[in-house]
């Protein structure tokens, strides 16, 4: 099987400018691709690159509109953004994370970085990208926002809970932070101290409420 021109053209790349050997040094693959700027429906994808999406890479061809069918619109509109604006500024980092849709429906996320590849007057006519497949760093981010927004209702219905329970029998309740001598009054200890919802007890201030004797010990 013949090599396609662009892979040709990459493997002279990584053998004559260190810079791109670094760049792929420093990235974890689970996919690479060599875009023709000048010919811009030609894209060489590395096997790697249609194996993260359940695809066989013989089902693929070498362009654009192979992968571009498969991205989140709203993410592709970023990733073209992103785009241009490296095209014009080689500082503007062309890093970004987009969703891609597998072959079985299910979504993949991938962080996609890229750089161009410019010729002498710093035209680019080449642009080298890689990804990173951060799918299962999602799921764990979901599932932790998942974990803390069930813990933080629970935590709001204890609150609620007790604050009847303050209500019902007239008591307040108070917490102390003793590294800091930080103090919490309670809602209820509060109106019971008649004092306004925002006021902020400090430990001196909060003892005051209290008649001297037993009761500040």
């Amino acid at each position: 099987m013949t090599e396609h021109r662009l892979r040709q053209e990459l493997d002279q790349l990584l053998r004559e400018d260190t810079k791109i050997f670094d760049f792929l040094e420093s990235s974890t693959l689970d996919g690479m691709w060599f875009w023709d700027l000048e010919n811009p429906e030609e894209e060489w994808m590395s096997e790697t690159f249609w194996r993260t999406f359940g695809y066989d890479p013989s089902e693929k061809q070498h362009l654009a509109s192979e992968w571009q069918d498969m991205i989140n619109p709203d993410d592709l509109a970023l990733a073209l953004e992103n785009f241009n604006a490296h095209c014009a500024d080689p500082n503007h980092p062309y890093d970004q994370i987009v969703r891609y849709r597998h072959k079985d429906g299910s979504t993949v996320w991938v962080r996609c970085r890229g750089m161009a590849i410019r010729d002498e007057s710093g035209k680019p006519i080449r642009m080298l990208g890689a990804h990173t497949n951060i799918t299962g760093l999602k799921a764990l981010e979901q599932s932790t926002f998942q974990r803390i927004e069930h813990e933080n209702k629970i935590l709001d219905h204890q609150n609620r809970v007790r604050e009847r329970l303050e209500r019902i029998a007239n008591i307040g309740t108070w917490e102390l932070e003793v590294e800091t001598s930080g103090l919490y009054w309670s809602d209820q200890i509060k109106r019971i101290h008649e004092v306004p919802e925002d006021y902020v007890p400090t430990l001196e201030s909060g003892i005051s409420f209290y008649a001297p004797g037993e009761s500040q010990s």
